[in-house]
This record gives C-alpha cells, sequence and structure tokens, in this order.
C-alpha cells in the first residue's frame, strides 16, 4: 500500500474513530431525544416537544457536521501526502537527468 493512503496512520484512525463517534452519539442521543420527545407529545406538553424537538435538530447537524469534517481532514492530508510523493518523484527524475 502507498504510503500516502495508509489504513494505520493516526489521520486516517481519527477519522474513522470521529465516523463511529458521530453514529453512536447521534444513535444514543437522538433515539433518547426522541422519546422524550414522544412522550411530551403524548402528554399535551407542547411547549417541551418543541425545546426536544430543537436539541434534536442541534444534535443532528453536529453528528452530521462530524464525520464530513473528519472526511474532509483526512482527503486534505491524503492530497497533500500525494503532491508531496509527486513533487518527490519529479525531483529524482531532475536529479537522474
Amino acid at each position: 500500500m502507498s504510503r500516502m493512503i495508509r489504513p494505520s496512520s493516526k489521520s486516517f484512525g481519527v477519522g474513522v474513530g470521529a465516523m463511529f463517534l458521530g453514529g453512536a452519539v447521534g444513535g444514543h442521543g437522538l433515539g433518547s431525544l426522541s422519546k422524550r420527545q414522544v412522550t411530551a407529545l403524548e402528554s399535551g406538553d407542547e411547549e417541551t416537544a418543541r425545546t426536544l424537538s430543537r436539541r434534536s435538530t442541534t444534535l443532528a447537524y453536529v453528528v452530521t457536521l462530524l464525520p464530513i469534517i473528519a472526511i474532509l481532514a483526512m482527503v486534505a492530508k491524503w492530497r497533500a501526502s500525494y503532491e508531496s510523493a509527486i513533487d518527490h518523484g519529479e525531483n529524482r527524475r531532475a536529479r537522474q537527468a
């Protein structure tokens, strides 16, 4: 495997960890808020239901952005490594000529 995309690299581990963390927090947090919101709606407490709906929306944005930011960071690192490898190869060819 090339040196620019290595599953053992720290950035890859952090990125995958961020995606799993986003899924776990989203699944647990959104599930809990949804149950509380349903309970509030069934009991007729619309104000609490609205508050929980706003919290759910905010949490949904956070858990959606977390993996996106992690993916963008991994791609940026891989691109920088790729460009570095290309530059290194061009420099080697120039020295050989």
